[in-house]
């Protein structure tokens, strides 16, 4: 099971690589809600 970092960085790699604007906007939409997650949670660890 991979981390939400290491999630973010799959997901980047795949925006980059891909010519597929149907899939680039998938995965820049799964990268964003990954990326507030982990703000969250970073958040909520700080209180």
């Amino acid at each position: 099971m991979k981390t939400k970092e290491e999630l973010v960085e799959f997901l980047n790699k795949k925006i980059n690589n891909n010519q597929n604007l149907a899939d680039v906007h998938n995965y820049i939409f799964l990268k964003a809600y990954l990326e507030d997650m982990i703000e969250k949670e970073k958040n909520e660890e700080n209180k």
